[in-house]
């Protein structure tokens, strides 16, 4: 049994929607999904950064002041003992102590600052890191926890050979690494745990909220494609979204500028100016503080959705993120799939409309589609752009271009194809194809056509590789006498005036 004309469109609807969405569950298009989301995150998603976090950066003028990076760690352990002297929450350093300096006696009073004060997370990296089996290499110079995590349940980013600090310090650590994500390097996606064997071990901001707000490893648990759950923490019970390889989409709020910022030249003028000091101190207390390097040139500056930034400003907003509950909400694939369909339906519905407003609708249908989008955006939730555009567009294309069963009740013949030329021994007397009338000035008479007729009436020319000229002349013969080749020859001649 034939489908009614408008089922037919509905189902075609639905069909490039699963379709779509099926492509989307296989990666298909996440590269244009993943530049979609940047610029919503650019153009229309205004955020803030949490004003629990500080930023001390070295800045030009701290170069300026203390001489070529690297600094001396006196000046690092300085900084250190003016921050915990105004009380923030937590101190997270992103500077590497991997190696002994040249100084002993500089690392001395930089181990004895750390040690002395204990509320200080430091980094370090894995010399191998990725989605790889790595073979267990050296030991981890940390305890590692399962944290509630499963292998079975995902496939978490893996470490191996991890770089700790030049000597054993009393003070908590945190992974630095990060992932380049897709292509053009942007860092759109973090590791909050990394594993390596069947232990987990989190990531420098990860560490920094455990820190924060105290919470025990127990109170953790990781589940690939879900949430890492913090419970019964100061804060209540926390879930930040991961994907199911353990990675946490970063929800940017702002670059350096966003954030309150100070230098180490400002700590150290703290010191001796009383007044500024009091600002200082209320910009600290009770704050988590990240210190790191900033100055222009920064050897640390990566490239993220919003623009370069230095990777004290990434480990920030991730922080931000997870403190702040500002995470960023992309719809699982299987809700894509439900998501797409819909959204053909509705544009094959339109599509039944009378064909004078059909593409004026599918346009508003797509207008609508996009608002929704950008609204959407406004609430930290990120609809499949990339799959809802396609839909649109493939049925657009539809709407516009198909002119039999899906756009045209009324149904229309086939366009004719140019007829090719033949002689025949009785010409046809109509006429096909490409045709035009023959004009002739009014005043221009053929004496062998009935009276009251002229060549405007009688004769049609017929465009092809050949031009044949036809006469009512030619009906007049019996249709079995025989054409001479002359009178063949003649008849492709337009007629004597």
């Amino acid at each position: 049994m034939e489908l009614r004309l408008s089922t037919r469109r509905l189902l075609l609807g639905a069909t490039v929607g699963t379709l779509l969405g099926l492509a989307g569950m296989l990666g298909v298009g996440q590269n244009l999904e993943d530049r979609l989301i940047d610029y919503r995150l650019q153009a229309w998603h205004k955020g803030r950064p949490s004003p629990e976090i500080v930023l001390v950066g070295v800045s030009d003028a701290d170069i300026a002041t203390f001489g070529s990076w690297p600094f001396p760690r006196g000046v690092h352990s300085d900084v250190i003992q003016i921050l915990e002297a105004m009380k923030p929450a937590h101190i997270s350093m992103d500077i590497l102590f991997n190696e002994a300096s040249e100084d002993p006696g500089q690392d001395q009073q930089l181990l004895t600052s750390i040690n002395q004060q204990k509320n200080i997370t430091l980094p370090y990296y894995f010399e191998k890191f990725g989605f790889e089996d790595f073979s267990p290499g050296t030991d981890h110079f940390l305890e590692g926890r399962h944290y509630g995590y499963d292998p079975g349940q995902g496939d978490l980013p893996a470490g191996a050979d991890a770089v700790g600090p030049f000597t054993k310090l009393d003070c908590t650590f945190g992974a630095s690494n990060g992932i380049p994500s897709r292509p053009d390097g942007k860092i759109r996606e973090a590791p909050l745990f990394i594993q390596q064997g069947s232990l987990l071990y989190p990531s420098l901001a990860m560490q920094t909220l455990m820190a924060s707000l105290k919470t025990a490893p127990d109170q953790i648990t990781v589940q690939p494609g879900r949430f890492v759950t913090l419970t019964n923490s100061p804060r209540g019970t926390l879930r930040f979204p991961i994907s199911k390889r353990g990675l946490y989409r970063i929800n940017y709020q702002g670059d350096l500028e966003s954030f309150t910022g100070l230098d180490y030249s400002s700590l150290y003028r703290s010191v001796k100016d009383p007044e500024f000091g009091r600002k200082v101190r209320s910009a600290v207390e009770g704050k988590m503080v990240l210190v790191g390097y900033v100055a222009t040139g920064s050897y640390d500056t990566l490239n993220t959705p919003i623009g370069p930034m230095p990777g004290l400003v990434v480990h920030a907003n991730l922080l931000s993120n997870l403190w702040s509950g500002q995470h960023l909400w992309l719809p699982p694939s299987w809700l894509e799939l439900v998501i797409l369909p819909i959204f053909g339906l509705a544009a094959g519905a339109v599509m039944a409309l009378r064909r004078t407003a059909r593409l004026a609708s599918v346009l508003v249908l797509g207008l609508a589609a996009l608002a929704i989008c950008l609204a959407a955006a406004r609430e930290d939730i990120m609809l499949p752009m990339a799959g809802l555009a396609g839909t649109w567009g493939v049925l657009l294309c539809a709407a516009g271009l198909l002119k039999n069963t899906l756009t045209n009740p009324e149904g229309l013949a086939p366009s004719p194809s140019l007829p090719k030329v033949l002689l025949p021994k009785r010409p046809q007397t109509g006429s096909t194809g490409l045709s035009k009338r023959v004009s002739h000035p009014p005043s221009i008479r053929n004496p062998e056509l009935p009276g009251g007729m002229d060549s405007n009436d009688a004769e049609t020319v017929q465009m092809d590789a050949t031009v044949t000229w036809q006469s009512p002349a030619w009906d007049a013969r019996p249709p079995d006498e025989k054409i001479s080749p002359e009178e063949e020859n003649t008849s492709l001649r337009p007629p004597a005036p």
